[in-house]
Formats: structure tokens, sequence, C-alpha cells
């Protein structure tokens, strides 16, 4: 009879109390937050054994369900990517747009870089991968002020820069011009109506995405039916430059929005 009753209480304890949990099982990846199910943040080009090339740089974005790559291939141009992920070791980024685009063909090595191999994609869909040996990016944070921003619009200079008619003439040239002088005024024109009543217009002036020369600057004016936002830009450097203009407007109670990004390549001699 004491048998029984034992036997009856452990039943009515295990009914009372349900069956037990199972334990949580947490699969974490053997590189961290590295893997394209979590991958977040700036990235730079992996060069020697310890060195990293900033002017190789991504930065990963997650935009909701979907991950962006903002890449700097080398050069001044960023391009904007979208990732159809495979798996958190695999994913293949395509630039956003059409005609022909870049693709960023990217995996997870065993030492946990971000393996990438540049490809192109026709407008038909058709891929051609570059001959170019794969790159190698590793996390660097200090690459967070670098300029990630793609181009939509031209930054013009010479009588391109002082009046609209003479804007609406220009042809982007297919080789970066060549200026002597020190001087070198720029600015992007633009729709009046992009700045409503009561909203502040400024820019930022980038050089070889690297540092900012102007930080809100505000010399914006209407000219010639448009707005036209302009600084005396100063060549200090010989060389091949990439200048870039981020034309931002700030309303009350909002937060600044991005308007445009204006990019001119310039050659200094």
């Amino acid at each position: 009879m004491r048998r029984l009753a034992s036997l009856v209480l452990a039943l009515g304890t295990l009914t009372a109390c349900g069956p037990s949990e199972p334990p949580q099982v947490i699969v974490r990846h053997r590189c961290g937050d590295v893997n394209f199910g979590k991958i977040d943040g700036v990235f730079g080009k992996l060069q020697g054994e310890n060195g990293v090339n900033g002017k190789f740089r991504v930065k990963f974005e997650r935009r909701g369900e979907d991950l962006y790559a903002l890449w700097v291939p080398g050069g001044f141009g960023a391009h904007e990517l979208k990732a159809a992920v495979e798996s958190d070791d695999v994913a293949v980024f395509t630039e956003t747009g059409s005609g022909e685009r870049l693709r960023m063909k990217a995996s997870i090595s065993n030492d946990c870089r971000v393996e990438v191999k540049k490809a192109t994609v026709s407008a038909s869909g058709a891929e051609t991968e570059s001959a170019e040996p794969a790159e190698k990016y590793v996390p660097f944070p200090d690459l967070v002020n670098r300029d990630f921003q793609p181009c939509t619009e031209t930054l013009y200079t010479g009588a391109a820069a002082k009046s609209w008619s003479a804007a609406q003439k220009f042809e982007v040239p297919d080789e970066p011009p060549v200026t002597r002088s020190s001087n070198m005024p720029v600015a992007a024109w633009s729709s009046k109506d992009e700045v409503g009543p009561g909203c502040e217009a400024s820019f930022d002036l980038w050089t070889d995405g690297q540092s900012m020369e102007v930080v809100g600057g505000k010399t914006v004016e209407e000219k010639d039916g448009r707005l036209r936002w302009h600084h005396p830009y100063e060549n200090d450097f010989l060389g091949l430059h990439g200048v870039a203009m981020h034309r931002k407007v700030s309303c009350p109670g909002q937060e600044p929005k991005l308007l445009g990004v204006a990019c001119l390549q310039v050659e200094v001699k």
C-alpha cells in the first residue's frame, strides 16, 4: 500500500509540474559577428599580414531584413550593393540600379576574413568575373570617418559652376580635366523646391573620401531659377583627386536629410 501511495504521489507531481523544458541551444558562428547573418560596420582591405588599405573599403548596413554594402573598390567612387545571402558564410552583393553593375561575390574565410571576388553583371544578367585575385577585408572601425556615399549627380567647376545655362551644356569628359590653378570654384545645382520654407540648406565637402574640407557649408543661393550650392575649393596637392559635396537640408523637428552627393574628379598639375 505504501508503494502504491508513493507511485500516485510521483504521478501527481509530474502532472502538476508538466514535462521539463528542453535545454536551449545557442549556436554561435566560429567568427562571431563576422558572418552574413549578423555582419555590420566598416571593413578595410587587408594588405600584407596586418596592414589595412583604406582606399579599398566597405560598409555593411542592415536595413530591416535586407543586407547592403557601400563599397569603395579603390579610387574615389562608392557603390551601393544589395546582398543575396546564401548562408552565414556566402553572399552575393549586386549593385543597385540598371545597366552594367558591379558584383561582389563574398565568403567568410577560415581565418574569419571577408573574402571578395570582383565581377560585373550586364543589363541582361550575364556575369563576368574579374581575373584579379580575391581580396580580403577585415573590420577596421577607424574607417567610419571615411566617405561611403555613392555619387548621385555632377559637381561642376569652371563656367558650369557659375551659370546654370553653362551647366546644362556640360558633358562629363572621359578623362578627368586638368587644372593648374590653386583655386577651383565648385558648385552643384538643384531645384528650389528641395529646400522648403523654414528649412536650412547646407553641405559637407570631402576630398578623396578621407576628410571633410567644409562641414555645414551655408553658401547656397538662388540663381538662374535654381539653387546654387558653391564653394571656392582650394587645390592643395598635385595629382588626381576626387571631390564630393554632400547636399543636406534641415527642417524644424526633423533629422537632417541627405539630398544628393555631387562628385568631381580633377587632376591638379
